[in-house]
């Protein structure tokens, strides 16, 4: 991986494909701080580089970001990741379980057209006696 500096006064950052101005210091010391995207790049003299293992910074970003965000946003973000399957075992098991504590009420005994049969056999009765 290669960011072009080809012996100038300017950097182009291999993250954001932006130019910017370097200062001697930076890259004499080899760190350079994009100022468009803020990413850290230790560049080396013949233009190869790496990202900065060490940037604490955007770990302390990642964290205020985190504090800031919605309770419940956080929580679908933390939870679909790692803890889905445990969730939607815990999640079904509470779904049939009050299924069938619902379900435990009513009376199988009775089919669910017996009402309905008893009805039409009531109006036919009904019918015939006063058609006689």
């Amino acid at each position: 991986m290669n960011a072009p500096t080809s012996k100038s006064n300017y950097v182009t950052c291999p993250i954001c494909n932006r130019h910017s101005v370097a200062e001697s210091v930076e890259m004499f010391n080899g760190l350079f701080t994009c100022p468009y995207c803020h990413s850290h790049i230790v560049i080396s003299w013949s233009g190869h580089y790496v990202r900065d293992p060490l940037a604490i910074q955007q770990l302390d970003i990642g964290q205020m970001l985190r504090q800031q965000s919605r309770p419940l946003a956080r929580l679908r973000r933390d939870l679909t990741r790692q803890y889905l399957p445990i969730v939607a075992v815990i999640g079904s098991a509470i779904f049939f379980g009050g299924a069938i504590a619902a379900l435990s009420r009513y009376d199988f005994r009775l089919g669910i057209f017996d009402g309905v049969l008893e009805w039409v056999q009531e109006k036919e009765l009904f019918d015939n006696q006063k058609s006689q």
